[in-house]
């Protein structure tokens, strides 16, 4: 048995297999006490199911090197009677000595019975760092329920001068099945002239905030704790809190984040933390007539505490939920259940030179509230100065491609945590 350590816990054992904190990284969101490796059962896997009495998570690495690979996932399937979750892993065939490719690994736990809920790629227990082995999170088939049409997912949205992508952010989030409500923080430019043009289709309305007029600070407390009322006066099911440089997704491709929210409530969850990717300007042009993340591609995952934190989605609360207090990172409430998998966040801060110089030298820095600097907010810009380079160079950031992160990146993504 294996005791329970955060991935991103700073004691945790750095000669860890990845995939075993993975394990007990999940022990921990599904509130198990124990992560069952297979090299614990007896034999070839047979062990009896009082084995799994209790909470537990199961964690086969290397699979391939067990002598009866039919008898070993039979023990899994019974096994996962009584735990959420099992971890599976194997050798990749086409990258390297394996016994499968990830396709035909997929097919052989499927067709011994289990569901495969993720599925993709992360490194191996040899310490090489390159991604060889096959990784698998499986359980018990369940029916998948999709929701019903008076299903509602609000996304509160915030939002100051953020004309270039006010469009290209309502496309995506819309598509994803989140009805928008934008809180306009009075943009001088066209960010609600662009927005309304989405009012009924998706957009359900525009609120000036504050009632009164322009500040000539930017209240981000203030705001959050509008967003804290609205949450309360909204009907919905769930609530997404938003900015319009960030893009949604769930955690399977195939679902949007409305399907996936959902999903995560029906499995007896009521908030979802997320993965930060934050997206950089290199020397490409920028053009806010094209879609934001066809032109942004460069990124890297959040390395900044607050990147870790982003506890952003909640169910609909019979009382209020806390989200000011936290700066919007952590939404709080009594009898919080954080899903065990993460969504994924894509943040696109700054979208080219020009945009850097006006939103941090211009809009931010002179502008930031005196009593949310005391919190200690807003401090990332700081030294920032005239003639600072925004754009980064690529190589020194990773590529984003649709086609190969959700496996590549598949226990980052997940968790939050690089593999090192």
């Amino acid at each position: 048995m294996r005791s329970l350590q955060c991935m991103s816990d700073p004691n945790r054992d750095t000669n860890q297999s990845l995939v075993l904190a993975f394990a007990e990284d999940l022990a921990k969101g599904y509130c198990c006490s124990r992560v069952l490796e297979l090299s614990d059962l007896n034999g070839a896997g047979a062990a009896p199911l009082g084995d799994a009495t209790g909470s537990l998570v199961i964690c086969a690495e290397r699979l391939e090197q067990r002598e009866d690979t039919g008898r070993a996932l039979g023990a899994i399937l019974r096994l996962l009677e009584e735990a959420p979750i099992g971890i599976v892993t194997a050798r990749d065939r086409d990258r390297g000595v394996g016994k499968w490719n990830p396709t035909e690994f997929r097919a052989v736990l499927q067709n011994a019975g289990l569901e495969v809920l993720f599925h993709g790629r992360t490194t191996g227990a040899g310490g090489t760092g390159e991604k060889d082995t096959i990784l698998s999170v499986v359980r018990r088939p369940r029916k998948v329920v999709a929701p019903p049409p008076e299903f509602r997912v609000v996304g509160l949205v915030a939002a100051y001068n953020e004309e270039d992508i006010i469009e290209s952010f309502l496309r995506h989030t819309i598509g994803q099945g989140i009805e928008v409500i934008l809180i306009d923080n009075w943009s001088t430019d066209r960010t609600a002239e662009r927005a309304s043009a989405f009012v009924g289709r998706g957009l359900t309305g525009i609120i000036k905030f504050p009632e009164t007029g322009p500040t000539p600070t930017y209240e981000w407390h203030s705001i959050l704790k509008r967003k804290e009322e609205l949450a309360q006066e909204l009907d919905a099911d769930w609530f997404v809190h938003l900015d319009v440089d960030e893009l949604r997704e769930s955690p399977w491709p195939e679902l949007t984040v409305r399907e996936a929210l959902h999903r995560v409530g029906i499995e007896g969850f009521n908030a979802v933390n997320h993965t930060c990717l934050v997206f950089h300007p290199t020397v490409a042009p920028y053009r806010d007539d094209m879609p934001l993340d066809f032109q942004l591609t460069h990124f890297e995952f959040g390395t900044r505490p607050g990147h870790f934190a982003q506890i952003k989605a909640w169910s609909r609360q019979g009382s209020a939920i806390q989200l000011a207090d936290s700066g919007g990172h952590d939404a709080r409430f009594a009898g919080r259940r954080v899903y065990p998998f993460r969504f994924l966040l894509r943040h696109y801060p700054i979208r080219s030179q020009r945009h850097g110089e006006r939103k941090v030298l211009i809009e931010r820095l002179g502008r930031y509230s005196p009593a949310d600097r005391e919190r200690g907010w807003h401090t990332h810009y700081d030294g920032i100065q005239a003639g600072h380079s925004f754009t980064r160079d690529p190589e020194t950031l990773l590529s984003f491609s649709g086609e190969t992160f959700y496996e590549e990146y598949l226990i980052e993504r997940l968790t939050g945590v690089r593999a090192r």
